[in-house]
């Protein structure tokens, strides 16, 4: 028996598509086979859905926090991610970055890939991963 994917639902303010302003444009996660996979967060304030941009330990930490509270909707948590990607607009910025990385991932991070990308808006960074649920 083959078994449904499930959608995992936020906040509107949490929403990468309601951000968009198309609410059915994209999930803010799926699971299915004992996986959830997020969709890419950016620094959004999770309680109105604006953008938070600044430096990128300000975005690295509000994607992050956003990441954070997606994963737990979903009955998961940091501890079980098993990949992240990150897209950076700036690949000069990576060491900044990495230092508000290490604080979420002290010790076992997960597997991880870091690109540089062209991101909407005036975002610097975009986050998704893959955990356990």
């Amino acid at each position: 028996m083959q078994e449904k994917r499930g959608i995992v639902r936020t906040s509107d303010s949490l929403s990468l598509g309601h951000f968009l302003g198309e609410p059915t444009l994209v999930s803010p996660a799926t699971k299915g086979g004992g996986l959830i996979f997020t969709t890419g967060y950016l620094a959004m304030n999770p309680h109105t859905g604006e953008p938070e941009t600044g430096s990128i330990e300000v975005e690295t930490r509000r994607t992050l926090d956003n990441l954070k509270m997606v994963l737990e909707t979903a009955g998961s948590s940091f501890d079980k991610v098993l990949k992240i990607n990150i897209f950076m607009e700036d690949l000069d910025e990576w060491p900044a970055m990495n230092e508000v990385y290490k604080e979420y991932f002290p010790i076992d991070p997960p597997a991880r890939r870091t690109v540089q990308a062209k991101l909407i808006e005036d975002y610097k960074i975009e986050i998704d991963c893959i955990a356990l649920e």
